[in-house]
């Protein structure tokens, strides 16, 4: 789940998930909020106010997106690196908590990816201009860009009309013309790395992976490195995990080795909610839940800063 900028959207969302795909009654059932990792304390009570009193749960969970992704990969503590539409959030998580204040904030996610890989297929010639066609890039991008170990390298080679194995794709569009594209797959998620390419002032992906480690506790950092969980839609890009551990295994001590957990891209895509489904039917996890007769005693902000995950 994003970050909510909309309540009428977010009841609405609510709403659908609930009747349309769950099918259930609110009411008879306790819901889990997977909370986004960056989320204040003001919009996680309003989350909770929405749950109990528009759609009268008897109880509620709220954990944090980060905490859920590790879960998910089999653990209770990893990095977190959630890729989203917006931006990749690297979160620390120990013992089942996110490290909220060791969060590091990345401002490339996968729309940013697609708008940089419609630029560059502009300077090839095409014309990608409207919402349509946006998303026909979006699909060129899930089902073609790939991340390479070696961006200068295969730069190079695409120049000189080198041939390798992922040097021209051919992709057919819905009018059944086929266009023929090259540097551009492995050029676009190459901002995830070098993110002065499409003009964004950020540091690179590998070097948030290392403040936020570096943000926590000593002892606790070469477990964090050797469990990396990257999660999302994006996260499936092909090569994404190899590189990440290149470029850490360049700035990290040699006694210290980087480790991406190695998952299926629907496990990542869905990540979230796999870790969801193994918390829900986990009684160790119970004492973080708020119910109905608390929310009511204690009020909305006292409930959700003492149950919060």
């Amino acid at each position: 789940m994003s970050k909510p900028t909309n309540w009428d959207d977010f009841e609405k969302l609510i709403h659908a998930a609930m009747y349309n795909d769950l099918r259930v009654a609110p009411e008879e059932r306790p819901l889990l909020l997977a909370a986004p990792t960056a989320l204040d304390m003001r919009a996680l009570t309003k989350m909770a106010q929405i749950a109990f009193e528009t759609f009268g749960v008897p109880a509620l969970w709220m954990i944090q997106s980060a905490t859920l992704g590790v879960v998910a990969a089999g653990s209770v503590t990893g990095l977190a690196v959630e890729f989203g539409a917006r931006s990749v959030t690297v979160t620390p998580v120990f013992d089942g908590y996110a490290i909220s204040a060791a969060t590091v904030m990345v401002p490339i996610g996968g729309d940013l990816i697609t708008d940089h890989l419609m630029r560059l297929l502009t300077e090839r010639g095409y014309s990608f201009t409207t919402t349509a066609e946006r998303e026909i890039v979006r699909d060129i991008k899930e089902k073609l860009c790939f991340v390479t170990p070696d961006f200068e390298g295969e730069l190079a080679l695409a120049a000189d009309g080198g041939a390798g194995p992922d040097s021209e794709r051919t992709y057919e569009l819905p009018d059944g013309q086929v266009i023929t594209i090259s540097s551009e797959l492995f050029r676009a998620p190459e901002i995830l790395f070098r993110p002065a390419l499409a003009g964004v002032e950020a540091v690179s992906l590998p070097d948030a992976i290392l403040v936020a480690v570096m943000r926590t506790e000593p002892e606790l950092r070469r477990e964090l490195l050797s469990r990396i969980v990257i999660t999302g839609g994006p996260s499936a890009t092909r090569g994404l995990g190899d590189r990440i551990e290149l470029e850490l295994a360049r700035i990290l001590p040699d006694d210290v080795i980087s480790h991406v957990v190695t998952s299926s891209a629907r496990e990542r895509k869905y990540a979230t909610w796999i870790g969801g489904s193994i918390i829900g039917s986990l009684t160790a996890f119970h004492s973080h839940i708020i119910t109905a007769d608390e929310f009511n005693a204690c009020g909305p902000a006292k409930a959700v800063a003492r149950r919060m995950w």
